[in-house]
């Protein structure tokens, strides 16, 4: 958890924003004037309330005169600084320049923060929520659920003739990656649906994306490029549509590639070539423990690598292993990879993991 997350706001009377880095005696006696210019001479209150975000509790200090928020103090222990703490800012700043949270929208990527702060806000100055949040899913639970379910992109080119319809799977990056192929007359490829429950929406989901569009326009898998930075989530997708085209002999002298999804096309060979069993170590990440299986050649050189992490926010920590897996493949060691940005603790728990398995 990030601890300290807290925002506290305060605005003159011409609505110019403060942000609280600290605050002491000086400090609070200069806020104190602050608010009383934004009141105008009208009485103030300070109200108190609550709300569930993403990561935990989103409260929510008011200040009122007459009718008008002059003053906001948020706090979020568990809100991520990059995604929610940047929504609580933006949305502090969005309240307090109106003086009101109505008409204030979410902040793009944050909803469920967003949402937070806004009930907390509504809680504190006793306000029902909108119709649409009283239902049985608000629209954060609603995209939260969306973001769990399957990453699917279906696509498809204009064709009169008979099609085949044939299906494959592989592994991804997060889980099996089905490919449901359609294939015209002459062995071309018109359309194609791509499925992944376990791939992230932002990277994987987006990866597929590309490569179904590309896919298409080609009318085959062959000669496409991985998406940078989602090896592992392309070459899922090369496996499963190969599988489906070879399910009918659609393909013909396609060879077999084994954990094509763990191990790239060009570390196959030294894969192959006295890689004994794989070894595993584990280190403790962001939210949980991270796994590492790591694969090596009678050189050391790393030839596959699989990292688990089931408590990571996939939008940070699971597209950071994605992308250090990328890295560490294409290095053949974990030695001088950087760190992804933003998510440290998750690149060392990484690290860490990998270098406890070789360690064995």
């Amino acid at each position: 958890m990030n601890k300290g997350n807290v925002i506290g706001l305060g605005v003159m009377a011409a609505a110019s924003v403060v942000l609280v880095a600290g605050a002491g005696p000086a400090y609070e006696g200069i806020q104190e004037m602050r608010v009383k210019q934004a009141a105008g001479g009208l009485e103030t209150t300070v109200y108190t309330g609550e709300a569930q975000g993403f990561g935990g509790a989103v409260t929510a200090e008011v200040t009122v005169a007459g009718d008008k928020i002059i003053a906001l103090t948020l706090g979020g222990d568990g809100e991520t600084p990059e995604i929610g703490g940047a929504a609580m800012t933006a949305l502090s700043d969005q309240i307090l320049a109106a003086g009101t949270i109505d008409g204030v929208d979410a902040v793009s990527g944050a909803t469920i923060t967003s949402d937070a702060v806004l009930n907390a806000i509504r809680s504190a100055m006793g306000l029902e929520a909108p119709a649409e949040e009283a239902g049985a899913e608000t629209e954060a639970e609603a995209e939260e659920t969306e973001a769990e379910e399957a990453v699917e992109e279906t696509t498809a080119v204009a064709y009169e003739g008979e099609v085949t319809v044939l299906t494959g799977e592989a592994d991804g990056f997060g889980g099996p990656i089905q490919a449901e192929v359609t294939v015209s007359e002459d062995g071309k490829i018109v359309g194609l649906a791509l499925t992944g429950d376990g791939e992230t929406p932002a990277i994987g989901g987006t990866a597929m994306e590309q490569l179904a569009e590309a896919i298409l326009e080609a009318g085959s898998a062959d000669g496409i490029d991985a998406v940078s930075g989602a090896t592992i989530t392309s070459d899922g997708v090369f496996a499963a549509v190969e599988a489906a085209m070879s399910e009918s002999g659609a393909a013909e002298g396609e060879a077999e590639e084994e954990n094509a999804a763990e191990v790239p096309e060009e570390d196959a060979a030294a894969a192959e070539e006295g890689s004994g069993e794989a070894l595993t170590g584990e280190a403790d990440g962001f939210g949980g423990p991270i796994q590492a299986e790591v694969t090596v050649d009678a050189d050391g050189k790393i030839t596959g690598l699989t990292l688990t992490g089931n408590d990571e926010t996939p939008a940070i920590g699971g597209a950071a292993m994605e992308q250090l897996t990328e890295a560490i493949l294409e290095a053949g060691s974990a030695d001088g990879i950087d760190a992804v940005s933003g998510a440290t603790i998750t690149s060392d728990a990484v690290f860490a993991a990998v270098n406890a398995a070789l360690g064995q």
